[in-house]
């Protein structure tokens, strides 16, 4: 979606495939309510695309089956939170609304800052989005020099998992989990868990976790590295060296900290009450750091306050170390929670019921009631 963009990147025909074309990188610049006219928007457009790309394939590669389709998607080098609305897969804007309790102005303001509300309103449903990218100017590594294709196609990654997602689960989930998402507010619109209710936080919790897991492990797969924020404060680049190191994304995994809803510390990418930290547990082979009796990864109250270690004793079966279809698989119309996740994966997995168990209750999910 762009201005002097198609006359561009579509001189590539059928027959030309072969060829590559360069795009050279410069920042966006001039401005017409909300569309950059003029530099940068050729540049982050094709790193969007090629990292669509990297996803479809590796899709393919690793048992996925319903990645990127016919889908309409935004890309735009200034603005917001980037996020998957599926308005053309599903049009289900009217239903984003009712269940938002919000009118599609609001929606609309929420989805996208690259555009004025009027002007999106405009905007006939045959060419709404799917997928909105936005903020693309400021996936930098620092605060300075050019943007940086790792991270931004690690943003692709992570949307394009909630694309895969919405596929699986349905035009009705979708709705829901948006529509939380949107009456939480554009400032933080996954708030402490506990917003807009418990259950729409359960449900954001699942769909975030997926997300962020989808994110690392693809970018992982192509970079060896990606972009991580700690609770040590700490924003960079991470390798995906062994897990004793601490400077690696496979490290801060196993020092996933889980908080009990709702969350009172700032959310960060190894501190959450998202999901994320229990899937990469799922599919990993490795226990828990520990030095004698501490454990690094831990379940915390609301506070920070101690409750107990983690337990990871279970590795669901794949076909390589990114197969995450074990995941994906369950992702389905009927799984809004943990505890459905639980239940889907506890009928799939019957030689693993112990493990599951164990791993789910010290991350204090569905523990049974004595």
């Amino acid at each position: 979606m762009g201005i002097q963009v198609f006359d561009h990147l579509m001189t590539l025909t059928r027959g030309g495939n072969n060829r590559t074309k360069t795009i050279a990188y410069t920042e966006p610049n001039s401005e017409l309510f909300g569309i950059y006219l003029r530099g940068g928007h050729l540049w982050f457009k094709g790193t969007v695309h090629n990292g669509l790309k990297k996803y479809i394939d590796y899709c393919n590669q690793n048992a996925i089956n319903l990645s990127i389709s016919k889908a309409n998607v935004w890309a735009w080098a200034r603005g917001g939170a980037s996020s998957t609305p599926m308005l053309y897969r599903y049009k289900n804007l009217a239903d984003i609304a009712l269940f938002a309790n919000v009118g599609q102005a609001n929606v609309w303001q929420n989805i996208t800052a690259g555009a004025t509300t009027s002007a999106i309103n405009l905007v006939p449903p045959h060419l709404r989005p799917d997928i909105v990218f936005q903020g693309l100017k400021n996936k930098k590594v620092g605060s300075a020099g050019k943007s940086n294709t790792v991270r931004v196609h690690q943003l692709v990654f992570h949307e394009s998992g909630h694309y895969s997602h919405a596929r699986r689960a349905g035009r009705l989930f979708w709705a829901k989990n948006f529509g939380a998402t949107i009456a939480n507010g554009i400032g933080d619109p996954y708030s402490d868990g506990s917003q807009p209710s418990y259950q729409a936080g359960a449900r954001i919790a699942l769909v975030e976790g997926s997300g962020n897991f989808t994110e690392f492990k693809i970018t992982n797969f192509y970079y060896n590295k990606s972009f991580y924020t700690s609770q040590n404060n700490l924003s960079a680049f991470f390798p995906a060296d062994a897990p004793g190191n601490t400077n690696s994304i496979e490290g801060y995994m196993e020092n996933f900290d889980v908080y009990d809803r709702p969350m009172q510390d700032e959310r960060r990418d190894d501190r959450s009450w998202f999901l994320h930290g229990l899937f990469w547990d799922l599919l990993d082979n490795r226990n828990e750091i520990s030095v004698g009796n501490f454990t690094f990864s831990q379940r915390l109250d609301g506070s920070g306050d101690f409750i107990n270690n983690i337990n990871d004793n279970v590795n669901l079966p794949g076909s390589n170390d990114f197969d995450l279809s074990a995941i994906f698989n369950v992702l389905g119309s009927n799984t809004h929670d943990v505890c459905d996740l639980k239940n889907r994966l506890l009928n799939n997995n019957p030689t693993m019921i112990n493990g599951l168990h164990q791993s789910f209750n010290s991350y204090g999910y569905c523990v049974p009631q004595l």
